[in-house]
């Protein structure tokens, strides 16, 4: 399983990081050619894009098709305001058929309704503990003019 950076509309294999043999993999298949990967816990559709018309070398990348193509966006939207986000990325099973797999996406959340009740009841007391965590003022702030006005020195 790689890592991909999400910068762009397409997944560069410049981008790619911790899995040698899935670059490989990818930069072995032809333009046009598609693989099924699953990116972020979402296996969709990629295609291998096309040779540079006035070069003909091969473009390293590939361009998200139907559903991975709104997920990939979803997540290049998300990601532009913070720089860039690092997701997961590796070839579908193929244990499982592709109409079983394609498509799917597991939310964030999703592991809630499988944990059990010990483990739900941890997770809302580090989420309460959290509340009071930080740094929190002693003193008064004074009045709102004056707080402004120490602004602007």
């Amino acid at each position: 399983m790689g890592r991909v950076e999400v910068k762009d509309h397409v997944l560069w294999l410049k981008r790619l990081h911790g899995d040698p043999s899935l670059k490989a993999r990818i930069e072995a298949l032809e333009p046009d050619q598609t693989i099924d990967l699953v990116v972020d816990g979402f296996v969709g559709t990629w295609r291998k894009m096309r040779a540079n018309r006035q070069g003909g070398y091969k473009t390293p990348g590939l361009a998200p098709l139907g559903a991975a193509k709104q997920r990939w966006g979803l997540l290049y939207r998300q990601s532009k305001d913070r720089g860039g986000a690092v997701v997961e990325v590796d070839v579908a099973n193929k244990s499982q058929s592709d109409r079983e797999q394609r498509g799917r996406w597991t939310a964030p959340g999703a592991k809630w309704a499988t944990d059990s009740e010990a483990e739900r009841q941890a997770a809302w007391e580090a989420v309460q503990a959290s509340w009071s965590a930080g740094w929190r003022s002693t003193e008064d702030y004074g009045p709102r003019d004056a707080l402004h006005e120490r602004g602007k020195k």
